[in-house]
Order: structure tokens, then C-alpha cells, then sequence
């Protein structure tokens, strides 16, 4: 393969492989309180954190702690390494259901601990699986106290660490309110697992979000292995009554649980097979198994296919941008003669794909060309270079709107009410702004807030009706900044509305030019009635001049004879 490139751009590291600097980092904590008894009794906990275990790549680091009303450290954070896995799986057994309370703020304090203290840069991801609520004493006000603590004091500390939290409720009494603002004031996940069986499934989907692996793309249960791959890595999903996976090398050879060997890990658990293949043979693979859309092949590779961060959340309309490149041993591959067999293209969910174009040396782009359908969606960025293939899967939520717009009717039809509530938790209220257009009347009014937090207009009756059209800007809970249009908004006419002048367009040069004529005008009538007054004035009578009066006489100095 290729050895020999240009060293990556400064701007490229920052804007494309951000995400990997300092590396991926991830810390699970799961719940062993004394309910995990009812809502888990087969402890299919274990098996979900064996999978995370296993897909973990070299690169990573990760820890695992156990928390009830105490928090232990079953694996401290360290570097991802055959003998941390291995200990790793060893502590999966001891995971139990005895304890008291659920002390979940501990749990994240403890967990996080290191991280709020430090700048470390890469990603770093909580998964926290619990059953409960925040349950610490049975004093009244303790566990109502300790919650308001948990939201007020620790989680703002999370997001001013960027500390994503991703969180899981195994049961209808969980705290879902609570947990669905723990992931979404950090960008992170929730989710709900009406059954245990479905940890596996969810714990993958978290993983994804927290952990980039490269893979390769899996289609009627076959994929293509290059020499550029050291190890893969099969997760394949199963129901318990069907039979083992078994994996066809391209030369013939059947592998499966049974014989495995040497460069074959062959995991097995309730629900899946995980299969890791050191220095596998290049060519075609083919599992034998049912097909599942959650079956993943993740490799171990010096050739990457590196995606730019995207949003994790978007609003209806907002633009998508999709940044790619292709390295190898962490150097940018910009040779036009091997980028000429490269083609990029990304797919959304299982709609059309389009392609990525050339942006030059050797980065790839594409603004997405259409609008996203609501709800959560897959993209799946993929090259295919003829000799390999590579993907990467990236998970987004599309909303139809940040706010949710209220129209309501003023005392007594002095005027309308808009209000503006926030309509997704993954959005700060606190950044909201909002401002409004009203037509015909091309007039632009800016929201007030309310003490509740909402913004409002409280505008003026109308004779006709009118439209309201409301542009709404902000910050997602991650730090992303939106701005977006909301669906225009019919004010209907009021009886009690003053009878509207006819609106007129103002020619602002006719304006002047009369302002100008007018004031000549004017100082051409003062100047007149000055002269005129000059005229009219009566002369001043002449009064005689009297004769000059004689000298008085001086005193002498001589002396009389």
C-alpha cells in the first residue's frame, strides 16, 4: 500500500480528524441496586458490557465502574490493551443485584472526576445504565435534594467539560425525565429498554456514537477483506433458538465456535457471535447467519476513511455539510493517480445516494442536496477504492422545529399572542432569540421574554388578516449554532380593529424635494417681511444742535495790584 504522502494540513487535523486527537475515551457505569433483580433477572447486563468490551479498538481507552449506594471501579480508565480486555471480561461477572439505593449523581462524580479537572482534547463518552431514580436515604427532602444537585451543580460542570452522557432506562419507574436531560444538555443519547435483551442492541448504537471504528460494509451477509486490514472484528446478532453464526474465509475454510483457533476469537453469547480475525486472508467473507441490519464488520487498518464531525441533532431545512479524506499512517493521501479509482458517496438511512466531489488535495465534500426526513437517521459515508472498501456510520435526529408557536386571542380582541416554548430538550432556552415579520405591513418586531422564559409578541388588532412569519436562532445544548425560518403563521382579522388607512409606499425623493421647496419658501418670506419692515420704519426727528458753550473762566496765579 501506499507509504509515502504529504504531511496532513494544520487546518484538516482541526476541522477533519478533531475528533480522534487525545483519542476516543469511554466510561460505563451500571446499576447493580437490589431492583436489577426484577427488571434484569437472567443479568444480560453482563453479556452487553462483554460486547463493548470486545469492540473496543487498540487505540481507545475505557473503565467500567459498578454503582448502588457506593460506587466501585471494576476497571479503572485505562489504555484498551489484550490484558485490560482480558481482566475486563473477568470483572463482567461480578456484576450483581444487591445493593440498597441507586446513588447516581455519585456515579457520574466518580466517573468523571479525572475529566472535570483536566483539558484533555478527544472524545470522552459516559454510558450510564440504570433502573431507578436518584435514591440515596430514606430521610425525607434527601433524594429530592440530591437530584436538584445532580442538575444544578454537576451536570453544568459536564457540558463546560464536554463530557457527552449517554443514558439508558431499564424500566418504567427509571427517572426518564431526569435521564433524557442528562444526555441531551450534553449532546448525548437516551434511550428506553423495555427488556434486557435489548441492551446489546442499544449499547452497540451508543458505541458508535462514542467510539470510531472503521468499518466495512456488510451487504447479504458478505464483505470484502483488503490487505491493508491487521484485524476484524464480526459482531453478528442472533436469536437464543438459532444456531450459531459460522464464518466462510475466502479460500473455503469454515470457522465457527467450535474451531477457532490461533488468529480467531470466537466470543459467543446469548444473543450474539463476535468473531475477531487477525491477519485475515484478503478477498470475499461470507457469514452464514440470518441477516441483520445491526450485524457490523470493524476493522483494524492503517487506511482510513476520516469523516469531519456532523451535528448530532438538526432542525427541518437546516444545511448539512459533509467533509472526507482517506489516510494512511495518519498522513493525508492526496496522489491524484490513487484518488482517480476513489469514489465517495454518503446515504441517508435507505434512500438515494449521492456522491462526495473533489475539493482538492485529496478532500472530499458534499452539501446535502435535499431535505432530511424527520425523526432519527443513519449515514453511512463510504469509498470504494476497487482493491478495499471503507465506511463510517454517523447517527442525527432531525426535529421539525426548535420552538413550538402558540397563537391565542388577547382580552377582550385587543390584539393577537404568539408564544414561543422550546420544543426539543437538546436546545439552551436560555439562548433563544426570535424576531417577526408581519405582512402586508412589512413590519419586524422582536420577541419579549416572559417570566416563565417563553418569548412572546403581544401585537395590535387588524381589520384583515394577516401573515407572521418567525425567524427563531440559538444554541443546541452541544454549542452549535442554528438559525432557522418557522412556517408562516395566519393572524385572522378582529371586529374590534380600527379601519386600516390604505398602506401607501413612501417616495423618499419626493419627500426631500418638497422638505427643500419648503424651506426656501420660507426663508423667501422672511427675507421680504425684514425688508418690508426697513421701509415702514418711521425716520428719527432732527433735534438742534446747541452752540458750543464758552470756556469758564481758569483761576489766575498773579496777585492784584
Amino acid at each position: 500500500m501506499l507509504r509515502s504522502f504529504r504531511p496532513i494540513f494544520l487546518l484538516f487535523c482541526l476541522s477533519l480528524c478533531a475528533p480522534a486527537l487525545g483519542g476516543d475515551e469511554l466510561r460505563v457505569l451500571i446499576d447493580v441496586s437490589g431492583s436489577m433483580k426484577q427488571n434484569d433477572p437472567l443479568n444480560l447486563r453482563a453479556p452487553a458490557v462483554r460486547m463493548l468490551i470486545n469492540l473496543l479498538p487498540p487505540d481507545s481507552r475505557a473503565g467500567i465502574w459498578y454503582f448502588e449506594q457506593d460506587v466501585e471501579a471494576a476497571m479503572p480508565a485505562e489504555a484498551v490493551s489484550p490484558a485490560w480486555r482480558e481482566r475486563a471480561l473477568a470483572a463482567s461477572g461480578a456484576i450483581h443485584s444487591l445493593g440498597l439505593y441507586t446513588d447516581i449523581g455519585a456515579a457520574l462524580e466518580t466517573a468523571s472526576h479525572a475529566w472535570l479537572q483536566d483539558d484533555a482534547s478527544g472524545r470522552r463518552s459516559l454510558l450510564l445504565l440504570t433502573d431507578g431514580m436518584v435514591d440515596i436515604s430514606k430521610t425525607p427532602g434527601a433524594n429530592e435534594a440530591a437530584r436538584t444537585m445532580l442538575l444544578q451543580e454537576l451536570l453544568p460542570r459536564l457540558q463546560h467539560a464536554g463530557i457527552v452522557v449517554h443514558t439508558v432506562a431499564l424500566s418504567e419507574q427509571a427517572d426518564h425525565e431526569l435521564l433524557e436531560r442528562l444526555a441531551a444538555a450534553t449532546g448525548g443519547r437516551f434511550e428506553i429498554a423495555q427488556h434486557a435483551d435489548e441492551l446489546e442492541r442499544i449499547f452497540l448504537r451508543m458505541f458508535e456514537q462514542s467510539v470510531e471504528r472503521e468499518t466495512l460494509p456488510l451487504n447479504d451477509n458478505r464483505f470484502s477483506v483488503d490487505a491493508s486490514v491487521e484485524e476484524f472484528t464480526l459482531l453478528a446478532f442472533r436469536r437464543p433458538e438459532t444456531a450459531p453464526a459460522v464464518l466462510l474465509a475466502p479460500s473455503g475454510e469454515r470457522l465457527s465456535a467450535a474451531t477457532a483457533h490461533g488468529v480467531v476469537r470466537w466470543h459467543q453469547e446469548r444473543g450474539y457471535d463476535l468473531v475477531t480475525v487477525s491477519s485475515p486472508e484478503p478477498g470475499e467473507w461470507r457469514l452464514l447467519a440470518d441477516i441483520d441490519p445491526d450485524n457490523r464488520v470493524m476493522i483494524v487498518t492503517d487506511l482510513k476513511l476520516e469523516v469531519a464531525p456532523t451535528p448530532r441533532h438538526l432542525f427541518a431545512g437546516e444545511p448539512l455539510a459533509l467533509k472526507a479524506a482517506l489516510t494512511e499512517y495518519g498522513e493525508l493521501i492526496d496522489r491524484t493517480d490513487f484518488l482517480a479509482m476513489m469514489r465517495f458517496t454518503a446515504t441517508m438511512g435507505h434512500g438515494a445516494s449521492h456522491a462526495l466531489l473533489e475539493a482538492g488535495n485529496g478532500h472530499y465534500h458534499l452539501q446535502w442536496p435535499e431535505e432530511i426526513a424527520l425523526g432519527e437517521q443513519t449515514l453511512r459515508i463510504h469509498v470504494d477504492g476497487r482493491t478495499f472498501e471503507r465506511e463510517v456510520r454517523r447517527r442525527l435526529e432531525v426535529a421539525a422545529a426548535p420552538v413550538q408557536l402558540t397563537l391565542s386571542a388577547l382580552p377582550a380582541d385587543s390584539g393577537h399572542r404568539i408564544t414561543l416554548t422550546p420544543a426539543v430538550p437538546w436546545i439552551e432556552p436560555d439562548s433563544l432569540s426570535a424576531q417577526l415579520a408581519l405582512a402586508p405591513l412589512d413590519a419586524t418586531y422582536y420577541a419579549v421574554r416572559s417570566e416563565d422564559g417563553a418569548l412572546i409578541w403581544d401585537l395590535p388588532p387588524a381589520a384583515e388578516p394577516q401573515n407572521a412569519t418567525v425567524r427563531v436562532s440559538g444554541r443546541t445544548s452541544s454549542g452549535r449554532a442554528f438559525a432557522v425560518e418557522l412556517a408562516p403563521v395566519e393572524l385572522p382579522a378582529l371586529a374590534s380593529a380600527p379601519e386600516a388607512a390604505p398602506a401607501r409606499n413612501v417616495n423618499w425623493l419626493i419627500v426631500i424635494s418638497m422638505l427643500t421647496i419648503a424651506n426656501l419658501a420660507l426663508f423667501g418670506i422672511i427675507a421680504v417681511c425684514y425688508l418690508l419692515y426697513r421701509e415702514r420704519r418711521p425716520a428719527l426727528p432732527d433735534f438742534p444742535v446747541p452752540p458750543e458753550a464758552s470756556p469758564a473762566p481758569q483761576p489766575s496765579d498773579e496777585v492784584p495790584a
